[in-house]
């Protein structure tokens, strides 16, 4: 409508110029139309011409533009009403657009859920298919086993049809030896009834006869360290504890002995040899001790070694001869380092065989040879004078730390190798092994 107005505002100027232009033109020439004066004339033909051109002008306008043509020729209530229904429609078409939007978002919503949905579906999918393809492997598996059981079961019905033939031809010898069986039941009713009565008789000689040992005859119950030089009254209370120490051993291993029974009984020797043993007191048994410690005129201490001269059964009692037991000076057996005994251990042994060697045959075996070898009493319970009252009982100090050790070091050498137990320190008679271990290659 701007441009069309536009256009008639210059087609407007155009024709006044026109229109003009020709009115003049007429007027000078003085032509006269229909009767009339040149001047009006001129007026009618500018006026005409002008209306002829307006026309064409309209006329142009309504060839080129439909839209001109329907603003000059439609009514304006049509065009409101159909204004109108645009609106409508407008409204309309917003609210389907709105509409579809929300389906549109909505549909989204359930799209990006049935992507999610397809994605679990897809993991639970691969899971399933990790699954199956194991089951699969299982059952492949399953299946070569059930060949298996299949091939043994068929070996096992052969064995049963050998079986079953064997025992029909079995069936026969049965009857035989039920029969024998009823002979054999009348001789097991005798022979019961004779092995009742040897078990009875056994069960008595046993009771007297076989009682189990607590001691053997000259095994050490328990060795004391004894001061040589020192007042008679000390040296006494000594060896009081010593024998009570001693009492205590028996009783802890004899526990149904009776409280009033004797644990101990002292002798000596007799005069003469047809002669019985004498009995002694526990008072006279120390005063015995006592004397036969002071008259060994030994300097330092001496050993006691307290041995049966009986075996020792269970819930019976110890007989000590005084006059006939080990009084020893504790003299000093090693030196500090000095070699105790050794063993070798070849190459390419086992830790295992290592150790055996070093427990069983070092320690168990060489050490007490090597012992005896020097005479030294084999002590096991050790009664010392500054322990009141109580046994030490440590034959050797030596740790199974020191043996891995020395387990470990013979492997590192890679070769046979000797162990040798060296004294820590000085050893005395009374002491405690106290031993290291030293491993050297050995000089093949």
């Amino acid at each position: 409508m701007v441009f069309l107005t536009i256009i008639i505002v210059l087609v407007s100027g155009l024709i006044a110029y026109m229109g003009d232009l020709i009115g003049r033109k007429m007027g000078r020439k003085r032509l006269s139309l229909f009767g009339l004066r040149p001047r009006y004339t001129a007026i009618v033909i500018s006026i005409g011409i002008g209306m002829l051109i307006a026309a064409l002008t309209l006329s142009v306008t309504f060839a080129i533009s439909k839209r001109v043509r329907d603003a000059f020729f439609t009514p304006i209530e049509h065009l409101r009403a159909e204004l109108s229904q645009l609106h409508v429609d407008l409204n309309a078409s917003r609210g389907l657009t709105t509409k579809v939007k929300s389906d549109l978002t909505q549909r989204t919503h359930e799209l990006n859920d049935t992507e999610d949905k397809r994605l679990q579906i897809s993991e639970q999918y691969a899971a399933a298919h990790k699954n199956l393809t194991q089951t699969q492997h299982d059952l492949d598996a399953l299946n070569k086993r059930l060949t298996g059981v299949k091939q043994q079961l068929a070996e096992v019905q052969q064995n049963e049809a050998l079986a079953s033939r064997k025992i029909f031809s079995a069936n026969s010898s049965i009857l035989d030896l039920r029969n024998e069986q009823l002979a054999l039941q009348a001789d097991i009713k005798l022979l019961r009834a004779e092995k009742a009565t040897f078990e009875t008789a056994m069960s008595e000689f046993a009771k007297t006869n076989f009682a189990p040992l607590v001691f053997e005859q000259g095994q050490e119950i328990l060795t004391g360290l004894f001061p040589t030089k020192g007042s008679d009254r000390e040296l006494h209370k000594l060896l009081a504890r010593y024998f009570d120490a001693a009492i205590g051993i028996l009783r802890q291993r004899s526990p149904k002995m009776p409280a009033a029974d004797s644990a101990i009984l002292f002798y000596r020797t007799p005069a003469h040899e047809n002669e019985p043993l004498a009995a002694l007191s526990a008072n006279e048994a120390i005063d015995l001790l006592a004397q036969r410690i002071r008259g060994t005129n030994l300097p330092g201490d001496v050993l006691v070694q307290l041995v049966p001269a009986n075996n020792v059964r269970i819930n019976g009692p110890a007989m000590i001869v005084v006059d006939k037991l080990t009084v020893l000076q504790n003299s000093k057996a090693y030196e500090q380092g000095s070699e105790v005994a050794h063993v070798l251990i070849p190459e390419h042994a086992s830790p295992a065989e290592i150790l055996g060697k070093l427990a069983d045959d070092l320690l168990h075996s060489n050490v007490p040879r090597a012992l005896r070898e020097k005479k030294m009493p084999m002590i096991i319970q050790r009664f010392a004078p500054d322990v009141k009252g109580m046994v030490v009982t440590s034959p050797s100090k030596i740790s199974w730390t020191d043996l891995f050790a020395a387990m470990e070091e013979a492997r590192k050498l890679r070769g046979a190798v000797i162990v040798t137990a060296k004294a820590r320190t000085a050893l005395h008679y009374f002491d405690p092994l106290d031993l290291t271990l030293d491993v050297t290659p050995a000089k093949l």
